[in-house]
């Protein structure tokens, strides 16, 4: 995952290794999100529920990194102490802008998730969750 993040990324304010992190995990989401955006809150909440219960099924089924389209570190960092995810160092703009591209986050909220090889798994994560918020048991199965 180093193509992607880097060797490093964030887990509670704390710098982690990414490979060491993601190594055993069976899909990643790449969240691209900002705090001024009312469908991002919005989105973000429905991540949050959606994350820690497929957590509780299994904890290697699922990680996000979140990707900031935040103006200001400051605003990254009232964003991102609300997330139990993991997420790219605000100061890494080249890779920032870089996922940006790659995965044509023109749009946001926009969740992209990956399989465990770093393989494009579902293209509209977004609707995924929006489309079975309560049906965790289909995302789930999905997500397997």
């Amino acid at each position: 995952m180093d193509k992607y993040f880097d060797n490093k990324l964030l887990k509670q304010g704390n710098e982690i290794s990414t490979n060491e992190y993601l190594n055993d995990k069976k899909n990643i989401g790449i969240y691209f999100s900002k705090l001024n955006c009312e469908p991002c809150v919005e989105f973000t909440e429905k991540l949050i529920k959606v994350y820690n219960d497929v957590k509780k099924d299994d904890e290697n089924l699922f990680e996000v990194v979140f990707i900031s389209f935040d103006i200001m570190k400051e605003l990254f960092n009232i964003n991102y102490e609300k997330m139990p995810f993991l997420a790219l160092p605000y100061d890494n703009y080249i890779k920032n802008d870089i996922l940006k591209k790659m995965f044509k986050a023109n749009a946001i909220p926009k969740l992209i998730i990956l399989n465990n090889k770093g393989d494009v798994k579902i293209n509209d994560g977004h609707s995924l969750i929006n489309n079975n918020i309560n049906n965790i048991n289909n995302i789930i199965n999905i997500l397997k």
